[in-house]
């Protein structure tokens, strides 16, 4: 699955591993991206501003092309990944953030937390502490715990730079979904 404007707005796509059979799924003027298979290959959670503008996360029924939100409100939702068991999808989300200056600057940094919720829409639940920036959620194999990069809030400035200044200060943690315990990876420089 792949987002392309191929057709004017993003919309989602998917094709073969060989390259053959390229099948439209969206056609909405709403920009659609970031888009995951559920483990069983029926339905597809993905990343659209239709419904008022604001990045949400969507359903699709791949049979029926229908889809619904999941998530809804301020701020956005990015990044969906399904657990490998179908239970939970994991995504990170600026939803809570209020787009604090940088300290001693004019730039506003982007608060980013992950968070987990049923494909049903129940059980949402904030995994990581306010106040930082986790991305990219992805399922261990037993979907027990998120794989994720993490950074501090002021290090969200220093990575819109060319040459980040302290690049060491992003990390790739690991977090339990039911104790909520981060625990750092070694993944080197």
């Amino acid at each position: 699955v792949f987002t392309s404007e191929r057709s004017g707005s993003a919309d989602l796509y998917r094709v073969k591993p060989d390259g053959s059979n390229i099948e439209r799924l969206t056609d909405s003027p709403a920009y659609d991206d970031q888009a995951a298979f559920s483990p069983d290959g029926r339905r597809l959670v993905f990343v659209s501003t239709r419904g008022g503008g604001t990045a949400d996360l969507w359903l699709m029924d791949l049979q029926s092309r229908t889809a619904k939100a999941l998530t809804s409100g301020p701020g956005g939702d990015f990044r969906p990944s399904w657990s490998p068991d179908g239970q939970w999808i994991a995504f990170s989300s600026d939803r809570l953030s209020n787009l604090p200056f940088a300290h001693g600057r004019w730039e506003h940094l982007h608060l980013v937390d992950l968070f987990i919720v049923r494909p049903d829409g129940s059980g949402l639940k904030r995994l990581t502490e306010r106040g930082g920036f986790c991305g990219s959620p992805k399922w261990t194999a037993d979907s027990r715990r998120l794989i994720a990069y993490c950074m501090t809030a002021e290090q969200t400035l220093d990575n819109r730079r060319a040459i980040p200044e302290h690049p060491e200060d992003t990390r790739i943690v690991a977090v339990d979904i039911h104790t909520g315990v981060v625990s750092d990876l070694s993944s080197g420089p």
